[in-house]
């Protein structure tokens, strides 16, 4: 039996699931600037404004969707969608119309996976679809925890499954891990390694930015408030003066984090 161990090795990791779809160039580019966008985001006056910044990113580079393939329009969609959804909603709080919307991303995301089921997705689009889902299940909790809740987490493993120093993955499976009940497999205890893991492998200073306020927001669930406001202000130093940080300085300020259910209603 132990003869046949490695055969058997190399054929599951040259399986599909373990096998990287690549992106082209031009997308990939366009996803990094479109991170650093989301990070300066935060010195926007208004809702409003953060979304006419947004407008005016997708307009120019609206050339992409010309040469891009199905997988990478659904992505970039998604991470358009996804922002322009967090600034909406600040405007006006679980809205039908936001509802709506995001539901649709969710079913063309989903159509386009069970129409290429037994091929391999890129980990952007793992990631991101698994964003969308999440975003949804907030909608009808009790309805979709059970239904959508574990094909979240199992996205986020397959993204990491190709590239296990995913930055932007590791910090959302940690927030996986941060919520899931118990029963389902999570833990807070079981997140701060994936949040700790993702400041490691930040490779870009949107990805150390988002890393470094999540970590915080764990240092001040666990007491460490003096290391919270570090890590906060190390962030605040690649927007200075950015509202996103005020913003998490005032909640941790009345004794909540942001992973607090609700925290806006504690600014």
């Amino acid at each position: 039996m132990k003869k046949l161990l490695l055969p058997l090795l190399l054929i599951l990791f040259s399986s599909p699931l373990f096998s990287e779809k690549s992106f082209s160039p031009v997308v990939e580019e366009s996803i990094k600037d479109f991170f650093t966008l989301r990070m300066t985001l935060s010195l926007a006056s208004t809702p409003e404004a953060a979304l006419e910044e947004i407008a005016v990113f997708k307009n120019g580079h609206k050339d992409i969707f010309t040469e891009a393939d199905e997988e990478e329009k659904l992505t970039l969609q998604n991470l358009y969608e996804l922002e322009e959804y967090n600034y909406e909603n600040l405007i006006e709080e679980n809205s039908s119309h936001i509802k709506k919307h995001m539901q649709e991303r969710m079913k063309e995301n989903e159509n386009y996976i069970n129409s290429h089921k037994g091929e391999s997705f890129n980990k952007w689009f793992l990631t991101t679809s698994s964003d969308v889902l999440s975003v949804c299940m907030s909608f009808d909790p009790l309805k979709t925890a059970v239904k959508y809740g574990l094909t979240v987490k199992k996205r986020y493993e397959e993204a990491l499954a190709e590239d296990g120093n995913f930055s932007y993955a590791l910090t959302n499976l940690a927030q996986w891990y941060y919520f899931a009940p118990h029963i389902a497999g999570g833990g807070k205890h079981k997140a701060k390694p994936y949040f700790e893991k993702a400041l490691e492998a930040a490779s870009s200073d949107a990805e150390k930015y988002y890393a470094l306020i999540f970590l915080s927001q764990t240092a001040f669930d666990e007491g460490k408030k003096d290391k919270c406001g570090l890590l906060l202000n190390e962030a605040d130093a690649f927007v200075p003066g950015g509202k996103f940080i005020a913003r998490l300085k005032t909640i941790n300020k009345k004794g909540h984090s942001y992973f607090s259910r609700n925290s806006s209603k504690y600014e």
